[in-house]
Order: structure tokens, then C-alpha cells, then sequence
């Protein structure tokens, strides 16, 4: 009797030291535990984003330019105003234009003297009230130099000097009431409307020593901000989702007020026992890259969610405050990009093992609901609308496929303009409602009624000569000389023009840099 109690009480002992712990006190869940219970039913995070400020849409006077210099350079794709009425256009030369949606007319232009052989102009996109774009010079003379074009003033905005504080990235908040920029190795925060710097921010890496950052990424909600010291972006991808051509080691996480808040680090990939070694390789036909980094970064465009695509092939969806890695999807093949739709409703994963397949991941749970397939690699990437049903059409917008949410093959918004896509390659732009769109193919543009299945316009961009050598007021009208054309004479229009010489400066309702 006496052995059997002395059993029970060293079980009773051992039993307190084991659940106790050597501390005596009961583990503290993890961070990923405590985030999951709080949201059993969803892995989104509730998060409300700010509105776009109150400001009267498009060009208020867009008149007739007396003279509009084409585009030189290739375009970059074009972007569509968030009310669909005016498409702007960039190329790599300098030339920038707003044009009418539904008559292909030239609202407003803006020619910035760049050299493309040099870099040129960056792409050029509006802000969330289609009143503002931004302007990021990449050659001389405008290296690195910030502008803002005010499409209601028609006045262009410099962000700084050149050469002092140069600006290497910048990027408009959701909202478009703020633009955040990368400058010397600082992140500064700059207001909108006149580019004035509101507050700088030195950031800095785990160790402590200054970040440098080349590059950013703004969440909706402007709390969080990811940083990396460099980062050689795929222009195309980048304005989609932010695919790096070389691995980014790891991604830094700050507050809206520059505090580090963590260093998200990629999770390597195991092999599944039994599984065969792929030797995948890219596009280009090199080895797959297997140095542990990340691809590419996004925030959900409705907040409450971060993706990140790591080297190994794996998505990764994270808390969008803590950067905690909440779910790792399983998918047939390794992860090469990913990018979000328009509502966030699916994170759309492009398969690096077979580049025609696109994954659609519902970002709530992280279950893979389908696997579509493209007509070839070229159908990447793609894009989304809501359909009037409150569905959503994914669809290519390089080549006519079109998915429903689940994965069904469905029309193409295209599909009434079969002129268009067989007439060789293009890309196309949709408007938010999905009601308009505008095609670029090789130098024209096609601006459409998807709604009543009706070409609005359809102009050249190249039309007119290309560059001005110079120009003079004559009896009657102006004359230009060109590279190409010799001397043009245009006779005078019902129009006031500013001018001023070499020295001299404007004063007055013509004082803007032209």
C-alpha cells in the first residue's frame, strides 16, 4: 500500500513540473495563434481604408493644343481615370497625354525633353481621383526629378530641385492625398497637391544602420510601409504586383511613422519525400533561381491582407500589421508571381513550372479553388472586373481568355472586337465599372463601349512630327522646325500662348514650366 501511494504522489509531481513548465507558468500562445482565433472564420484582417479627397474630375478646360508633338518612344500601358473618362498615355520619350475617352481627342499634353535612349520618363499613372499624375523623371535632364501635372490647372508641379535630395521611387497612397518617395536615403511623405515634404524619415535596418531605400511599398491603409535597399523591378509585372528580377534577401516592415516594426524572412521549401528533383528552369532558359529571397509583394487592394512570393515557389499570405506568416497555400507547382484582383477577391498565383498556368487562391481561407490555363505564356498578366451579377471575370490582357471566379472559360470582354484581336498583338485596359476600355496595338489606340459592343475612337499616336527643334511667332502663325519634317507652318488659332526667351522668366497665367 505504501508503494503504490509513493507511486501516485511522484506521478502527481511529475504531472505539476511537465504541465508547469521549468518556469512554472503556462506557455504564452504564439502571435499566429492569437491572430487566428480572433478570425476563426477568415484569415482577412478588417481594416478601413481612407477615401479619396473631393476634387471635380478630368481637364476643367482641356481646349485644342496649338501644337501636339507624338509619342517617339514605345508606350507604357495606358491607364484609364477611376471614372472612365479619359485614358492617359506615357511613353518613354516624355511624351505624356490625356485623352478623351469617347472621341480619342487630345484633353491635355505635356511633352518633358527627355532623352529614351538615356532612360527617359518612368510610367505615369493618375491618382485616385484622375485629376493628378505623377511624373518620375529617369534621363537628363530630369533625372530622378519628381513632377506633379494638376489636370484641373494644367500646371506642372516640380518636386524638387535637380540635383539636390534626387528622387530614385515614388508612389501615391490609396487615397491619392499623399505621395511617398525614396530620396538619398530617405522615405519622405510629401502632400499630394504641391509636393511639399510633410515629414521625413530615416529608416533603419534590424541592426540599427541607415536602410537607403530604393524602393517601397505602401499599404492601402498608409499604417504599414516595406522597404528594401534595392530592388530591379520588372516593368510590366511591376504594375501589377511588383515582380523582382533578382531575390530581395529579405522585406522590412515599417509603421506609417517610419518605426521598424519587423524583418519578414522567405520560408524555404521542402522536398516532398519520394519526389522526383525538378530541374525547372526559367524562360530564358537558366537554371531556376534557388538563393532564399522573396519575388514579389503586395498588399490586398481592400487591406487585410500582405502576399509575398518567395525564390523557392511558395505563396505566403501575412498578417498586414505584423507581417506574421498566416497560411502557406498548397498549389500543384511552384509559385512564380502572384497578383491580386481588382477587389482583392482572389490572389492569382502564375505556375513558374508551367507559365500558362495561373492558380486562383481565395485569400479568406487560402484554398486553391481553381487552375486555369492560358493560350500560351503571353496571357500573363491578367486582370479583373466585377460583373453586373457581383462575379468576377478574370481575363488576360494580352490574349482573349476569360475565367469566372471558379475557373469556367467565359466570353472575353474583347470578344465583340474580333478586328482587334486578330489583327495581331495587343493590350488592354478596363475602366473600374468594366463599362470602357481602351487597346493599344502597335501605335493606335482603341478606346471601346463594352456595354452597347460600339468603337468610341481610334487614333495614331505618332501622328504629327515627332520632335520641335525650335519655334517662332510670324506674321500669321507659328513656325516649327522638326528632325523630320524640315519647317511647318501652323497658322494661328483663336488661342493665347505664353512664351518667354532665354533668360527672361514668366510672370503672370502663363508662369508654368512648359
Amino acid at each position: 500500500m505504501r508503494l503504490r501511494f509513493h507511486l501516485w504522489f511522484l506521478w502527481a509531481v511529475f504531472s505539476l513540473v511537465g504541465g508547469a513548465g521549468c518556469g512554472g507558468a503556462p506557455p504564452r500562445a504564439s502571435a499566429l495563434e492569437e491572430i487566428r482565433s480572433a478570425a476563426p472564420a477568415s484569415l482577412l484582417l478588417a481594416q478601413e481604408l481612407p477615401a479619396p479627397p473631393s476634387r471635380r474630375a478630368g481637364p476643367e478646360s482641356p481646349g485644342s493644343p496649338l501644337f501636339l508633338a507624338g509619342h517617339e518612344a514605345g508606350l507604357f500601358p495606358p491607364d484609364i481615370s477611376p471614372d472612365g473618362q479619359q485614358v492617359l498615355l506615357a511613353s518613354n520619350d516624355g511624351a505624356v497625354s490625356v485623352i478623351d475617352m469617347t472621341t480619342g481627342t487630345t484633353r491635355a499634353a505635356r511633352r518633358m525633353w527627355t532623352s529614351p535612349a538615356r532612360g527617359g520618363l518612368r510610367d505615369a499613372r493618375f491618382d485616385a481621383t484622375g485629376t493628378r499624375v505623377l511624373l518620375i523623371g529617369a534621363g537628363p535632364p530630369y533625372r530622378d526629378t519628381l513632377f506633379m501635372w494638376d489636370l484641373l490647372s494644367d500646371a506642372l508641379v516640380p518636386g524638387q530641385a535637380m540635383g539636390i535630395r534626387s528622387v530614385s521611387h515614388a508612389t501615391f497612397a490609396a487615397d491619392g492625398r499623399l505621395v511617398v518617395a525614396t530620396a538619398e536615403g530617405m522615405l519622405e511623405v510629401r502632400d499630394a497637391g504641391t509636393l511639399v515634404v510633410e515629414r521625413t524619415m530615416a529608416l533603419r535596418a534590424p541592426g540599427g544602420e541607415p536602410l537607403n531605400p530604393g524602393r517601397v511599398w505602401v499599404s492601402p491603409t498608409t499604417t504599414r510601409i516595406i522597404a528594401v535597399r534595392d530592388a530591379s523591378l520588372d516593368l510590366q509585372s511591376a504594375l501589377a504586383g511588383g515582380l523582382s528580377r533578382e531575390p530581395l534577401p529579405t522585406l522590412l516592415l515599417y509603421g506609417g511613422d517610419g518605426q521598424f516594426v519587423t524583418e519578414l524572412m522567405p520560408a524555404i521549401a521542402t522536398q516532398p519525400a519520394g519526389e522526383a528533383v525538378d530541374e525547372a528552369r526559367s524562360d530564358e532558359g537558366s537554371p531556376r533561381d534557388t538563393t532564399p529571397g522573396f519575388r514579389s509583394a503586395s498588399f490586398r487592394p481592400g487591406g487585410g491582407m500582405l502576399a509575398t512570393v518567395t525564390t523557392a515557389g511558395l505563396v505566403q499570405l501575412r498578417h498586414p500589421e505584423s507581417g506574421a506568416t498566416l497560411l502557406e497555400p498548397v498549389l500543384p507547382g511552384r509559385a512564380r508571381e502572384a497578383l491580386w484582383t481588382r477587389d482583392g477577391a482572389l490572389l492569382l498565383v502564375l505556375d513558374g513550372d508551367h507559365d500558362h498556368q495561373v492558380h486562383f487562391v481565395e485569400p479568406s481561407s487560402g484554398a486553391r479553388v481553381a487552375t486555369v490555363t492560358m493560350s500560351s505564356p503571353q496571357g500573363w498578366p491578367l486582370d479583373s472586373i466585377q460583373e453586373p451579377d457581383g462575379g468576377v471575370l478574370v481575363f488576360s490582357e494580352r490574349e482573349a481568355n476569360a475565367f469566372s471566379r471558379t475557373g469556367e472559360a467565359r466570353p472575353h470582354p474583347l470578344a465583340p472586337f474580333g478586328d482587334i484581336t486578330q489583327a495581331g498583338s495587343w493590350f488592354v485596359r478596363l475602366s473600374a465599372d468594366g463599362a470602357r476600355a481602351v487597346v493599344v496595338q502597335d501605335d493606335t489606340i482603341h478606346t471601346l463601349d463594352l456595354e452597347r459592343g460600339v468603337r468610341l475612337a481610334q487614333r495614331t499616336v505618332s501622328a504629327g512630327p515627332r520632335s520641335v527643334w525650335g519655334a517662332v511667332f510670324v506674321p500669321g502663325g507659328v513656325l516649327m522646325t522638326n528632325r523630320e519634317s524640315g519647317v511647318l507652318f501652323r497658322a494661328n488659332l483663336a488661342t493665347t500662348v505664353f512664351c518667354a526667351g532665354a533668360d527672361t522668366r514668366l510672370v503672370g497665367q502663363g508662369a508654368t514650366q512648359r
